[in-house]
């Protein structure tokens, strides 16, 4: 594989994300076809629906080239419905090819627009267009595993895989977390797109990031990612603040940092070692539960923040009604981004450890 910056003498452009299944087209045509039988040699006011079908079919061998192989069943189905020659099987055959090129054709001016409209946005920041990547498929090097190596050197040490999610670090927030498979899906199309063949004219096209594609890719990303940091039996010594990490083994703030492997962070800055909590804390704490209060509202902060604590390790907060419950599990939980916090709605969802 080899990576350039370069835009390619002539572009054009590849399979989308798929939007219809053979599944869905086989019933319209079916449909279709019992509208013809009853229409006859009278068929001509379906061929805006014929059109339609021809259409579908187009996305869909984009998205799956493999399809065709049902192309046959299709002529067969609709060729001779309404009598022989009604609406004739070379029709048919016609329509279908003229709908999958005019949907490759839309699709190739669109994603032409959209690398244009990238590499200008670039330029008008004066930040380098994404990188292309020239393959060979059908070579020692396939382009899922191509596609996969690029979408790591893109994201070096910010990539892992483990226990059966991917895992992305946020450089600016200095911590792990999950990637959906929405997210991975778009990060392998993103790359696809931008892998080309080079054509004997010396020019480049861009056909790759059909659906099989793209779930290739993910396949082949997962052995390749591997856990990195986050390989490991018990939490990182470290709390990530805004701006630094705090090491709680050397006690000193450092820069965030992947090797650290931690997957949360408190939502607030370091403000170093005091033997008080700040005055707008103490007052909270005074004005809501009373200053005596103050020795477990810090072993909660504790327990929700140090990593140290043990795994399984729960607690219980008992009291009357309107005594505050409420207000300190939002304080626990503003001090984390939201996406790190959640609720069940409801204890008998506790079915196992893993939920406490």
């Amino acid at each position: 594989m080899t990576t350039t910056t370069n835009t390619p003498a002539t572009v054009t452009t590849g399979p989308p994300e798929p939007a219809f299944t053979w599944d869905a087209i086989w019933t319209q045509a079916q449909s279709l076809a019992t509208d013809l039988s009853a229409a006859g040699s009278s068929w001509q006011h379906l061929t805006g629906r014929l059109d339609a079908l021809a259409g579908d079919w187009g996305a869909l061998l984009l998205a799956d080239p493999a399809a065709c192989r049902h192309q046959s069943a299709l002529v067969q189905l609709l060729g001779d419905v309404g009598g022989k020659g009604v609406p004739g099987r070379e029709t048919v055959r016609d329509y279908l090819k003229a709908g999958a090129e005019e949907v490759s054709r839309q699709h190739k001016a669109a994603l032409r627009a959209d690398r244009a409209a990238e590499r200008a946005a670039a330029a008008a920041t004066g930040e380098p267009p994404p990188p292309e990547y020239r393959v060979s498929p059908g070579t020692s090097e396939p382009i899922e595993l191509a596609a996969a190596s690029a979408l790591l050197a893109e994201l070096p040490g910010q990539l892992a895989y483990r226990a059966g999610t991917f895992w992305r670090y946020d450089p600016a927030a200095g911590y792990w977390s999950p990637a959906d498979e929405v997210t991975m899906q778009a990060a392998a199309l993103g790359i696809l797109q931008r892998c080309f063949v080079e054509t004997e004219e010396g020019g480049a096209l861009f056909r790759f990031g059909g659906a099989k594609e793209q779930a290739n890719t993910i396949a082949t990303l997962r052995p390749l990612a591997g856990a990195g940091p986050l390989d490991r039996a018990t939490p990182p010594r470290v709390i990530v603040f805004n701006g630094g990490t705090y090491d709680l083994e050397t006690g000193q703030l450092v820069p965030h940092s992947p090797d650290h492997g931690a997957t949360f962070a408190v939502d607030a800055p370091w403000l170093g070692l005091q033997e008080h909590p700040p005055a707008e804390v103490l007052a909270f704490v005074a004005a809501c539960y009373g200053i005596d209060a103050l020795p477990i509202v810090r072993a909660l902060v504790r327990w929700a923040m140090d990593p140290s604590i043990r795994y399984g390790q729960a607690w219980h907060l008992l009291g009357q009604s309107h005594s505050g419950k409420g207000l300190l599990l939002a304080l626990l939980a503003s001090l984390f981004p939201a996406p790190l916090t959640s609720a069940l709605p409801h204890p008998v969802l506790l079915e196992n450890p893993d939920k406490v």
